[in-house]
């Protein structure tokens, strides 16, 4: 297959060295000529201009959600009937109606998530094993063809994913919220109320944890900021259950502190 990924950060560096060591043709474009040079150099990568989206089979917008309808609407000219377009994008609801509505006739549009990453950012931090064994979800439904959702699953899987779900935009925001903003927004709180003598006193657990807050502050703020009123929800939900932790701890009875610290130890094993 040939692909064109439009956006070389680690994530779309990552794919692209993937992709490569998978046999396929990998063509990549970024404004950032040195990732550009780094994956030429190493052969993963021909470099290209957008023109070069012609000739792709599958097209990947590694780039942040706000980017890809301007993107879209640059470079349409060059997009093929019969061509895929996908997005990695972090949330979906501000932008994938519009991108559906950006494309040419046509091409096809199937978006996904991989639930995958690294805190270190640019090219020279790609790995091509990043995706093992990670969850990825496919948006449906989607106004492209079956056959084309089908290619993207099959390919997800030869670069290791596990089987992907499916999920509709609205419902992926949702999910997304509490299993990766509502962490990091964790992580943050945690090392902002953190002092040098609190880390002289850390252990393990504290590292693990605030693993995340090593964040990418230009990636990071639009995906909060753009999916303010669910985050804003699960943030309040979080408060609640905060809170009961605490009338946990305050109530009289250690019983009723064990009987909740098991409760959760055994949802923890059974999810």
């Amino acid at each position: 297959m040939t692909i064109f990924i439009a956006g070389l950060g680690v994530m779309g560096a990552s794919y692209a060295e993937k992709l490569h060591a998978l046999g396929h043709s990998v063509y990549g474009y970024d404004t950032d000529e040195d990732a550009v040079r780094t994956l030429s150099k190493h052969g993963i990568i021909k470099e290209t201009n957008p023109r070069d989206m012609a000739s792709a089979d599958l097209i990947v917008l590694a780039m942040p959600h706000r980017m890809i309808v301007p993107f879209i609407d640059e470079f349409k000219h060059h997009m093929r009937p019969g061509s895929v377009v996908t997005d990695i994008a972090g949330i979906k609801t501000p932008f994938l109606q519009s991108a559906y509505k950006a494309l040419p006739e046509g091409v096809d549009y199937v978006s996904h998530h991989p639930m995958a990453g690294k805190e270190k950012a640019g090219a020279t931090h790609r790995d091509k094993t990043l995706f093992e064994g990670k969850n990825v979800i496919l948006i449906t439904p989607s106004p492209a063809r079956a056959s084309n959702i089908d290619k993207l699953y099959d390919l997800l899987v030869t670069m290791g994913f596990k089987a992907p779900v499916y999920l509709d935009e609205t419902s992926h925001d949702r999910a997304i919220t509490y299993t990766s903003q509502i962490p990091h927004v964790l992580a943050l709180s945690l090392i902002e109320g953190a002092s040098e003598t609190t880390m002289a006193h850390s252990g393990n657990s504290f590292k693990d944890l605030t693993r995340i807050a090593r964040i990418h502050e230009t990636l990071w703020t639009p995906l909060f900021k753009d999916n303010e009123k669910t985050l804003s929800e699960s943030i309040d939900d979080l408060i609640e259950r905060l809170e009961n932790f605490k009338q946990a701890l305050h109530h009289d009875d250690e019983a009723t502190m064990r009987t909740y610290l098991r409760q959760i130890k055994i949802k923890h094993e059974t999810l």
